[in-house]
């Protein structure tokens, strides 16, 4: 795994600690044992806000990657890109 920007980085770490507390948390309501003080739904309702919570952030994330990686391959095209004469947007620029 290859890291090729800061931004990507950030992405990255932020990803990994996303997951990371989903899973501890997921890991805690797994040995959580019922009592007089917390109900069935109180408690399913907490699962299921996690989870809630864990898709929407992978659909944000994904999204933002998706936008971040289209935004890079039109500014690849604009630096590489020519004028109808076969110059390059620089040497038009210059002229």
């Amino acid at each position: 795994m290859s890291v090729a920007s800061l931004d990507q980085l950030k992405f990255n770490l932020l990803a990994v600690i996303v997951v990371m507390l989903a899973v501890l948390f997921l890991g805690v309501a797994a040995s959580f044992e019922l009592n007089e003080t917390v109900s069935i739904l109180d408690y399913g309702a907490a699962v299921a806000m996690v989870i809630a919570a864990s898709g929407v952030t992978v659909f944000l994330f994904t999204r933002s990657h998706y936008a971040h990686s289209r935004i890079e391959e039109h500014l690849e095209d604009w630096n590489g890109a020519s004028d109808k004469r076969g110059n390059s947007l620089e040497e038009t620029d210059k002229e």
